[in-house]
């Protein structure tokens, strides 16, 4: 199991016991899974989620933040971060993301009355959004971000030193789409390494001079 990508140490509920925790992007567990998930201080104990495909390290780093600030863990609130950090949601996940949303702002989601006529469907509960709650504009902040250079440079580096080259072209796709201008700088590297079956450590030494600082 790799961690790509630290938060903040933070105190939170986590299954109602408050608990010193670090949210963390975590990939290469015993299932290959890249996602998001946190690890509990003064132990080794990391608990995650996430997906074999897409390796998607941008949304996984996106979806931290929002654990970050999350009020508390629950069941199931590891895979709501993941898809809130996300463009679209569905089904099953979109029900999870509105949960996610009752955590941060209970009223973020009011009930209409019973005699709604909306929709055509009789005494059908019908949530309806307000326009923009608290939860909307955090993540819409977090979902617009892009994860630092000296961090781009450690994930890419541990990415690569795994043979993860998927891990890495996703990134680069984030930032052709997000005009990120570090893409031009990235690309060369992920074009040597793709030459090569596997890179040597020193290899490793440009990548920081082509980011234009340290790790």
């Amino acid at each position: 199991m790799d961690i790509y990508a630290r938060g903040k140490t933070v105190e939170k509920q986590v299954d109602g016991e408050l608990k010193k925790i670090t949210p963390v992007v975590v990939g290469g567990g015993n299932d290959d899974n890249l996602g998001v998930g946190y690890t509990e201080e003064n132990t080794n104990d990391t608990r995650y989620w996430g997906l074999l495909f897409p390796q998607d390290i941008v949304t996984a780093w996106r979806a931290m933040k929002i654990l970050q600030k999350a009020p508390k863990i629950e069941e199931g609130t590891l895979r709501q971060c993941y898809y809130a950090a996300t463009d679209n949601v569905w089904g099953e996940d979109l029900e999870g993301v509105r949960d996610l949303a009752r955590n941060f702002d209970p009223d973020s989601l009011a009930m209409l009355p019973e005699d709604y006529k909306g929709g055509g469907i009789a005494g059908a509960f019908v949530y309806a959004r307000r326009e923009k709650s608290d939860f909307d504009l955090l993540r819409k902040s977090i979902c617009e971000s892009f994860p630092p250079e000296n961090e781009v440079a450690y994930m890419l580096k541990v990415a690569l030193r795994n043979n993860n080259t998927d891990i890495a072209a996703g990134m680069i796709e984030h930032m052709e789409v997000g005009n990120i201008p570090l893409v031009q700088q990235i690309s060369p590297l992920l074009d040597l390494y793709q030459q090569q079956a596997l890179l040597p450590e020193s290899s490793f030494e440009g990548l920081p001079s082509l980011l234009g600082r340290g790790i």
